[in-house]
């Protein structure tokens, strides 16, 4: 998807060749000028969500259940996250990265039920990515796995082949700490989104 469509438009023209035929997943997307929430539920169901601004969050169970064949099971740690993402996002109307970054790694409902979890799961990697005007994505990356030091990767994205260049590999982090939600930020242009692996929220900014 991100090297053949470049554009929201572009993937809700493309919806049912892309959504029809697909497993049950969920998505978050975004580009300049707005957000989309991608719900693939069973048997070629699926729905779109579009908004130009606020915010957008998900966890893992569906918001639309008429996506599926019958009733759906909450586990308690998804609708805690979800609940969770959505109280922080709601203290402040205007959101910047470093926010982003202190909300992915919240412990507020403990090592199994947090959007920073480190119980039962671990969080393994945290990842940013910035739109600048006129420039390649810039993608950055930290991967934290279990046993292993923390690793900071910075990369330009090829829009043009979907591949990635690296720009600068950044210092290894040997604090041990608890590993981060994965995090998604788009920011120049106005926007800025984060999607947390445990929370998946987005926004964006007027």
């Amino acid at each position: 998807m991100l090297r053949d469509y470049g554009s929201l438009d572009d993937v809700a023209s493309a919806a049912d060749k892309l959504f029809a035929q697909a497993r049950p997943v969920f998505l978050l997307l975004a580009d300049a000028g707005g957000l989309m929430q991608v719900e693939i539920g069973q048997h070629g169901r699926y729905r779109l969500i579009r908004q130009q601004s606020g915010t957008l969050a998900h966890t893992n169970h569906y918001a639309d259940t008429s996506l599926l064949d019958g009733a759906q099971t909450i586990g308690p740690s998804s609708q805690a996250r979800l609940e969770r993402i959505r109280f922080l996002l709601d203290q402040h109307p205007a959101h910047t990265l470093s926010e982003f970054e202190r909300l992915s790694r919240d412990r507020h409902d403990g090592p199994d039920n947090s959007l920073w979890r480190s119980g039962r799961e671990h969080t393994l990697a945290g990842w940013r990515i910035a739109l600048p005007a006129g420039a390649p994505p810039r993608l950055q990356l930290t991967l934290a796995n279990p046993g292993h030091a923390e690793r900071d990767g910075d990369y330009a994205l090829d829009a043009r082949s979907g591949r990635s260049r690296r720009a600068r590999y950044c210092r290894e982090r040997t604090k041990d700490r608890p590993l981060p939600d994965c995090l998604l930020r788009m920011t120049p242009g106005g926007l800025s989104a984060p999607a947390c692996s445990s929370a998946l929220p987005i926004c964006r900014r007027c």
